[in-house]
């Protein structure tokens, strides 16, 4: 994208700290907003911001992020946040080691970190492939500790093979229903900062291409900008989900090996990807104890009233 971007003449970066970023006129959304930052500024009809409000090596466990986001509320009635936080490489071997037409998306033989933690592969061709641990928990680890199980899960999977790292990735999702931002036109948040994340996983960047070209849609009409997409039964889903994670009544690991042995695996990515049927979605649940997924539904539901 970067790359097409870099050919139109009408595109251009600038690269500093941003100061601010305001409405020109409160009252008047049609008057557009404005940007500044260090050493210089810039004004327009709409601004699309994806800035999260504290730095994650500030805020570094849910619990802080949670509490600055929620200050008003009492402590018995926060919402959950939980991170999905990972670290992955990029890793080349000397030989074919891969089938690039297999995926491994969760593995959940890997340390669990007392939370929902997986690793998965996704082959580039077949010396290379993304490895890339992932967990779902409340604290962000330090990054020896993401090596530490990469190297072992890879000395266990590929004994005696060599390879090299050819890129290091890391990074930190929210996984909350917490709104992180209020702001309203002209100034429209996008990303994470949209509330684009599916809640009860992380799942970002299908959503964030979605919310993209609605975006680019409404733009095209003239259509006041509405940036919200999680407005289905699938986000009562999430909230349910995301409580029996965030409360720990089961783990995340047996959740989601009862959800795949017990359904095909384009419905679970349906049901992922929030375009699956009231069908399907009643089937994915069936996969899962009552006992535990009825009184959370109860809960969110009652909050919600």
């Amino acid at each position: 994208m970067f790359k097409e971007a870099k050919t139109k003449s009408n595109i251009h970066f600038q690269e500093a700290t941003i100061l601010d970023i305001t409405a020109i006129d409160s009252i008047n959304a049609s008057k557009g907003a404005k940007v500044e930052w260090e050493g210089g500024s810039a004004m327009g009809s709409y601004i699309f911001s994806s800035l999260l409000p504290f730095q994650i090596n500030q805020l570094n466990t849910a619990a802080a992020y949670s509490n600055a986001l929620q200050s008003g509320a009492s402590s018995n009635n926060k919402a959950p946040f939980l991170w999905q936080h990972f670290k992955g490489r990029v890793v080349k071997f000397e030989t074919a080691i891969f089938n690039k037409a297999i995926a491994k998306l969760m593995d959940f033989n890997v340390p669990q970190q007392g939370a929902t933690a997986f690793m998965y592969q996704l082959p580039l061709n077949e010396k290379e492939a993304l490895v890339e641990y992932t967990i779902f928990s409340e604290n962000v680890l330090a990054i020896s500790e993401y090596d530490k199980v990469l190297d072992a899960y890879l000395a266990k999977a590929f004994p005696g093979a060599t390879y090299t790292t050819t890129h290091d990735e890391i990074g930190a999702i929210p996984m909350t229903q917490i709104e992180l931002a209020s702001t309203q036109a002209p100034i429209n948040t996008i990303g994470a900062l949209g509330a684009a994340i599916k809640a009860s996983t992380g799942y970002a960047f299908q959503f964030i291409q979605e919310q993209c070209k609605n975006i680019v849609k409404q733009l095209e009409l003239g259509l006041p900008i509405q940036t919200k997409i999680h407005n289905t039964r699938h986000q009562f889903y999430d909230a349910v989900l995301l409580d029996v994670l965030f409360h720990h009544k089961m783990e995340g690991a047996e959740i989601f090996k009862r959800i795949f042995a017990k359904n095909k695996a384009a419905t679970v990515f349906k049901f992922l990807s929030n375009t699956s049927s009231i069908m399907e979605d009643i089937q994915i649940m069936r996969s899962l104890p009552t006992s535990i997924f009825l009184p959370a539904a109860i809960k969110v539901l009652l909050l919600r009233a």
